[in-house]
């Protein structure tokens, strides 16, 4: 473990996972925040999603509030005392309340060099304006929608013939790594 550091990490798709898989190896997780679980498929049946599937296999709290109005949610986060809020296609905006909580400040890995692409689907985004690069921004959480001050960025090639979900893979290994070392910094 690098240090004791004290992460919340909040994070709902397959692109946060190995975020979540290094941070967990790293650091010490209080809590995880994902989606509430969705009724999919032909019998409709309940489906975790993968951030709270991996978090089980951690046997990681896991909590799915369907937003952050709650005054015992608050408190929760509050009671937890966390360094840092790591978020990670999350899917849900956090208000002032929680970015004020951590010892710290909030950190988001974005799948994007961002302005460019600000908000969600900016790999298929990417893509589909047949960018030839794109990138990870590392930035600290403010109340607006991917709005903060960005730390760093990392930029990669997109490869010729290249799907979202190949480069969604190779931009969630990078946003892994580099959220990292900007926990670090």
């Amino acid at each position: 473990m690098r240090n004791k550091k004290s992460v919340i990490f909040m994070g709902t798709p397959d692109f946060a996972v190995p975020s979540l898989e290094k941070i967990h190896k790293e650091y010490h997780v209080l809590s995880v925040y994902t989606q509430p679980p969705k009724k999919s498929g032909r019998g409709l049946r309940t489906k975790l999603n993968p951030i709270y599937e991996i978090s089980n296999d951690y046997n990681l709290l896991v909590k799915t509030p369907q937003n952050f109005k709650s005054f015992d949610i608050i408190k929760e986060i509050k009671n937890l005392r966390p360094d840092f809020i790591i978020v990670v296609a999350y899917g849900i905006i956090l208000p002032k309340t929680v970015l004020d909580i951590p010892n710290f400040f909030c950190l988001n890995g974005h799948a994007s060099d961002l302005p460019r692409w600000r908000g969600a689907a900016p790999i298929q985004r990417a893509i589909m304006n047949n960018e030839t690069s794109t990138g990870i921004s590392i930035m600290k959480i403010d109340e607006g929608l991917d709005s903060g001050p960005v730390c760093n960025q990392y930029s990669i090639n997109i490869l010729e013939n290249e799907n979202s979900e190949d480069l969604a893979k190779r931009l969630s290994n990078l946003a892994s790594e580099k959220i990292l070392h900007n926990i670090d910094d």
